[in-house]
């Protein structure tokens, strides 16, 4: 074998690999690009939920607080039935009327 085989071999050997190593790189180069497109659509839709959520949260505290004000200018707990729309949302509360049960209580204690 001459020099000059020997050089041919090796420069076709190193095709070989250069070509492997390219298509591993784009391999990854395309799974990170699909990673970083699916974090960013989830991380708008995650923003999207927190906002809803915490509007969610006003529109039932604002019913809470309506009620609230019924009952301390007098309304019967009955009559706390309320609906109204705040915002992009809506609420509803309803009284009841609690009647606690009697409970009678009893101990024992054996002495040795």
């Amino acid at each position: 074998m001459t020099h000059a085989n020997f050089s041919m071999i090796h420069i076709k050997a190193q095709r070989g690999f250069l070509l492997i190593t390219s298509v591993v790189l784009i391999v990854i180069a395309v799974l990170l690009l699909t990673v970083m497109v699916f974090m960013g659509v989830t991380g708008d839709e995650s923003s999207v939920e927190h906002s809803r959520s915490g509007q969610a949260l006003f529109v039932a505290e604002s019913g809470l607080e309506r009620a609230l004000r019924g009952f301390t200018t007098g309304t019967a707990c009955a009559s706390l039935s309320y609906t109204g729309n705040i915002g992009p949302g809506s609420f509803s509360t309803m009284g009841t009327l609690f009647a606690p049960a009697a409970v009678n209580l009893a101990a024992n204690i054996a002495t040795p």
